[in-house]
């Protein structure tokens, strides 16, 4: 009788990046533009086998939208002055920012090679730290204090030796709550 033993596979991943994010719907009286903004956070793995393991972790990030309001001028016909006729079309700008605070949970597939390419999927849940809304109108809005959405992840990896690594890794997140 042979026995085959793996040892556990226990990996902390240590990152930190940029993230950039989108407002989905379509605003008539404007558009949504977000900028990048800063992702912390500490991942903690277990490796079933050389294939299969489950993520999970803390991530600190920040989202930085702007909303781009678009005011039509009105349109005065005056005999006297024709220039009146033709105004430009200004915009107004609103900022919105949120940081939350991040727990994931995945499942991972990794494909190992030279250099390692892993697939993540799961769920998350995430936490409101703070939100600025320097509009007049927005002041008093309570935004979502809780999250729950889903995360998928696709990424490289290269081990510079039995115990330190390289990765790169990218992901889609989809919230379920409005902002």
């Amino acid at each position: 009788i042979s026995v085959a033993a793996l040892p556990q596979k226990f990996n902390t991943e240590f990152y930190s990046g940029i993230n950039f994010s989108d407002i989905n719907g379509v605003d008539a009286g404007g558009k949504w533009v977000s900028k990048g903004g800063p992702s912390e956070g500490v991942l903690f793995g277990y490796s079933f086998n050389r294939t299969l393991g489950v993520v999970t972790g803390i991530n600190y990030s920040t989202f930085y939208y702007t909303h781009k309001t678009k005011y039509y001028p009105v349109y005065y016909f005056n005999s006297y002055y024709p220039a009146d006729i033709i105004a430009p079309v200004y915009q107004n700008t609103e900022i919105f920012d949120f940081s939350y605070l991040r727990v994931p949970f995945q499942f991972r597939i990794t494909m190992p090679s030279l250099i390692n390419f892993n697939i993540q999927a799961g769920i998350y849940f995430s936490f409101l730290q703070n939100h600025d809304l320097n509009n007049i109108y927005y002041s008093d809005h309570k935004a979502a204090g809780r999250d729950f959405g889903y995360i998928f992840s696709a990424g490289l990896s290269y081990p510079l030796n039995e115990k330190i690594g390289v990765t790169f890794n990218s992901s889609y997140i989809t919230g379920r709550k409005h902002i």
